[in-house]
């Protein structure tokens, strides 16, 4: 199973889960380069279709209490919004904003020419 953009919090639990039950696994990450693959493997094939019946009930689980707590944040007023991370951490969102302008702008230039 790929586990890139995983949450740490999402794989630890995973991997927990999966050992609870016996089921033997190791992880892998890209690497510095990103050439790699983000994984979690299984040591035995025997137990792809047990892991798997396991995995799809806990990412379903854990989007739901995931989900939960965004909402509870949301409402309580806590949640990450566009104007809490502009008043945190201005250059980087303005840069970000400029960057994507500029990609927008590359990306459209030709069909502006052509």
């Amino acid at each position: 199973m790929r586990t890139t953009g995983a949450s740490a919090a999402e794989i630890d639990g995973l991997i927990e889960l999966l050992q609870s039950e016996g089921i033997v696994c190791y992880t892998t990450d890209a690497g510095r380069w990103r050439l790699g693959v983000d994984g979690l493997w299984l040591a035995d094939d025997k137990d792809v279709p047990r892991a798997r019946e396991l995995g799809a009930g806990f990412q379903y689980e854990f989007s739901k209490e995931s989900r939960a707590d965004f909402e509870r944040r949301l409402a309580e007023g806590t949640a990450p919004t566009f104007a809490s991370q502009l008043r945190q951490r201005p250059m980087v969102v303005i840069g970000t904003v400029l960057a994507i302008a500029a990609i927008a702008m590359l990306s459209l230039l030709p069909l502006a020419l052509g």
